[in-house]
């Protein structure tokens, strides 16, 4: 979204000298998510509706040109941040005044340097779910600096005291090991996934460094899977804890395709999104919002993850949706109308860019996932369940029902099923199409359950 900027006279602060206000500028998408801004004008209440009924009059004219231009100035800045839009880094830029800011001129082996040069490099792929993480696990370990490290030696503080950026070089083993447990104290799960995320990031620096020879191979912290031997006695071996899977079971699965009550029209669409996900194969928003009706090659939707969109073209997997009749029906019911150049589902429009679709695809997951828990509770399921918890749900059922588990790699396009496709071939269309219409189907889930019990 989008902030918006407005004026806005606050009239809770009164020059004691002159008996006016300070103008400020409005920056936010809310009242609880703005910033305010001062401008260096001041009026009373009465001088300000004179300047805004007069805006082209004299004595007003110059005054409100001023004003106008600032708004404009601002309106430019947020037009370049988006959509990466942050109060810190417009507030650098519109007062032109440096602050924390992630962008910094620095040398060439920093983190902030190097992590810019990522980021950079998975925006023009168009991987700006990958950019905007990397950003934030530089901007995690920085601010581990700052709370935890007050001491560190041969960093270059600000005017403020605080650390804006480190080398490479001050990431070491035991550097990484603070980090995990500063990070684990954290924690609201109790987990070391935080940490073990965020050091993965920081571990794609690395390579990217060490490839591009901007830092040397003796700086890398991390113990190597290939076993080499590493230049420090000790490295650090990344956290990777698995978590309880919390998923929607059989009857769950049938109780929240029951529901035809809802109190907002945002919890029918997260009904609806997670059963798209569901039958499509367990697919996440990235994909399945990308759908065409060209995609569309007999009882199929043919596509490839956009996860893997970069791989080599020899490595890429196509995977097959098989159009059952309740997919159909949330077609013919809540898609496009069918047109070969049309998304098959209604969220994206023709002509977006990749950045106006990554923001359409946030909003998408935030407003889905935080409405079908919602939904889930109403409804006496007490579970905290997403929306890409559809694929593990639907993975629970086709596990239950002895399904071969490589027909599971196969439609979920997991990647270790790319480098096993020479041992492993695609289940034929008529396999396919009878385990997904007979098993794959709320209708005769349903049926099946009723039976059972």
């Amino acid at each position: 979204m989008r902030p918006t900027v407005t004026l806005f006279l606050d009239t809770r602060t009164v020059f004691k000298r002159t008996k006016t206000h300070p103008l400020k500028l409005r920056v936010g998408m809310t009242r609880n998510m703005s910033r305010l801004y001062g401008l260096n004008f001041s009026f009373t209440e009465s001088e300000f509706e004179k300047l805004q009924k007069n805006q082209l009059k004299e004595p007003y004219k110059d005054t409100w040109n001023k004003i106008a231009a600032l708004v404009k100035k601002a309106d430019t800045v947020i037009d370049g941040l988006m959509p990466y839009f942050s109060f810190e880094t417009f507030r650098e830029q519109f007062l032109d005044t440096p602050t924390r800011s992630f962008v910094v001129a620095v040398d060439k082996t920093s983190l902030v340097s190097i992590g810019q040069s990522v980021a950079d490099k998975y925006k023009k792929q168009n991987r700006l779910s990958m950019a905007v993480k990397m950003k934030d696990s530089v901007r995690s370990i920085i601010k581990f600096v700052n709370e935890k490290n007050p001491d560190q030696k041969r960093i270059k503080r600000a005017e403020n005291g605080t650390i804006e950026n480190i080398p490479m070089r001050v990431i070491t083993p035991s550097f990484c090991r603070a980090y995990e447990e500063y990070m684990y104290e954290k924690s609201k799960t109790g987990t070391r996934n935080g940490a073990g995320i965020n050091m993965r990031h920081i571990r794609i620096l690395f390579n990217q460094a060490i490839a591009q020879r901007l830092i040397p191979r003796e700086w890398y912290p991390f113990k190597r899977e290939s076993g080499e031997v590493s230049a420090f006695e000790d490295p650090y071996v990344i956290p990777n804890e698995q978590k309880v899977k919390v998923y929607l079971n059989e009857q769950e699965t049938i109780k929240l395709a029951d529901i035809t009550h809802f109190e907002t029209e945002r919890q029918q669409r997260a009904q609806v999104a997670y059963f798209i996900s569901f039958y499509c194969n367990g697919s996440n928003a990235a994909d399945f919002l990308r759908f065409k009706f060209r995609d569309i090659i007999g009882d199929f939707i043919i596509f490839y993850r956009e996860k893997i969109k970069n791989a080599s073209k020899g490595n890429r997997k196509p995977i097959k949706v098989y159009l059952s009749q309740e997919l159909k029906d949330l077609i013919a019911q809540y898609g496009n109308p069918p047109a070969p150049d049309n998304y098959i589902f209604p969220w994206y429009k023709p002509g977006m860019t990749e950045e106006e679709m990554f923001v359409v695809r946030n909003r998408f997951n935030q407003e889905a996932s935080k409405s079908i828990k919602v939904l889930l509770k109403k409804n006496g399921i007490d579970k905290r369940v997403s929306i890409g918890k559809a694929r593990h749900a639907l993975a629970n059922i086709l596990k239950r029902n002895k399904v071969d588990r490589e027909f599971a790699k196969d439609i979920f396009g997991h990647t270790s099923i790319v480098t096993a496709d020479n041992y492993y071939g695609q289940f034929d269309d008529d396999i396919h199409a009878s385990i997904m219409a007979n098993i794959v189907s709320v209708k005769k889930i349903k049926s099946r359950v009723a039976q059972e019990t």
